[in-house]
């Protein structure tokens, strides 16, 4: 929005010519289009009517379409998803790779949601690479991270 000149106190009141009324008619207008497409706006400022053109982004700011990239490691029990920008922001930290879901297996102490941060305070930024060191790393490993409440919080994990 403030790419298009929209700011604070603005209201919006029609995403190409139709008229949203409400939150919920702005994002059922929004959910039809796809990132990379230009839209125009119509928004109230200080009771006058503007039109803005604007281009549709992602959660990360590009005009691809995102996908999910989850990553399965039956050795260790577990799922994982690495974290969007917008959440790393949240939880301000550069890079994370959330467990996704624990299963059986070398992971089981750990909760859902954590996000990993870096093994042995070394930044981890992929799930495929993380998933490779705890497969082939031997001996006591610490896994540090943050929680889904943002908590910095330790894993001792034992490989091998």
């Amino acid at each position: 929005a403030a790419k298009a000149g929209i700011k604070e106190g603005d209201v919006i009141v029609s995403i190409d010519g139709v008229s949203v009324d409400s939150r919920a008619e702005f994002e059922e207008e929004i959910s039809y289009r796809s990132p990379g497409e230009k839209i125009s706006v119509g928004y109230k400022r200080n009771g006058k009517n503007y039109v803005t053109e604007t281009i549709l982004t992602n959660r990360e700011g590009t005009t691809e379409v995102l996908k999910r990239h989850i990553v399965n490691s039956d050795y260790l029990g577990a799922k994982f998803e690495e974290l969007s920008k917008v959440e790393r922001e949240l939880l301000g930290i550069e890079n994370g790779i959330r467990i996704f879901s624990i299963g059986r297996g070398r992971m089981s102490g750990m909760e859902n949601d954590f996000v990993i941060t870096h093994i042995n305070q070394t930044q981890v930024k992929t799930a495929d690479k993380l998933i490779d060191i705890l497969e082939h790393i031997d001996g006591v490993v610490w896994i540090e991270g943050v929680n889904k409440n943002g908590k910095k919080m330790r894993y001792r994990y034992y490989g091998g």
